[in-house]
């Protein structure tokens, strides 16, 4: 299994904002994780740490560890051994849902969107904003929404079925939801050959991690 880094683009705002901000200290860092299965034995002393704005791939061939290790970063799985760290602080990750409260977004090949929902709901799933009378805030969401998508790089109409895009510009919305949660890192499980997102151009990993929290 082989770690590849690319930084992310210094001429965006984003990235100028990680410069300013940026302490020097990783955003997430593991050390010595292990993980076995019967008869196998997955992961064996993996650590490597990585910085705030950046964006890192893993590359190697079937069974070498790299679905294991993002779903042990996701919570679906737990190691048997070996430190997560999250901003400096020990993570220990009972489910996905304790790792998205941290901040770890996981996006998988399958899509967690609802087809028959907008743009905009789904960016929101489980999150709508709510005006006074409990109603939804259609104009707060819809304008957040866009703001979102223009993160990753796609203007897309937030109010037509997501069912009606593309593919790859679904992958787009599922990885604007994650960033909206103010993901603090995004772990993509085997993104397509070609990146539908410009802040991920040229990248063609299998497992792809890009802490995104400035």
């Amino acid at each position: 299994m082989m770690l590849a880094h690319n930084p992310v683009s210094p001429s965006s705002a984003a990235a100028e904002a990680v410069r300013d901000n940026h302490d020097g200290a990783p955003e997430l860092q593991l050390d010595s994780v292990t993980k076995s299965y019967p008869g196998v034995q997955a992961l064996k002393g993996v650590s490597f740490s990585v910085s705030r704005g950046s964006i890192h791939a893993l590359a190697g061939q079937n069974g070498a560890g790299k679905s294991t290790l993002v779903k042990i970063l996701s919570g679906a799985e737990s190691p048997d051994g070996g430190t997560i760290r999250l901003g400096g602080e020990l993570q220990r990750f009972r489910d996905p849902m304790d790792a998205q409260r941290a901040g770890i977004h996981t996006i998988y090949q399958e899509l967690s969107l609802v087809p028959s929902l907008s743009v905009a709901e789904n960016i929101f799933l489980g999150q709508l904003p709510r005006r006074a009378g409990a109603s939804v805030d259609w104009q707060r969401m819809q304008a957040e929404a866009r703001t979102a998508l223009d993160r990753v790089g796609f203007d897309l109409d937030v109010r037509r079925p997501v069912a009606s895009y593309s593919t790859a510009e679904q992958q787009a919305v599922e990885l604007a939801k994650a960033l909206h949660k103010d993901a603090r890192s995004c772990s993509w499980m085997n993104p397509p050959p070609r990146c539908p997102c410009p802040m991920l151009s040229g990248c063609s990993p299998s497992s792809a991690l890009c802490p995104n929290k400035a």
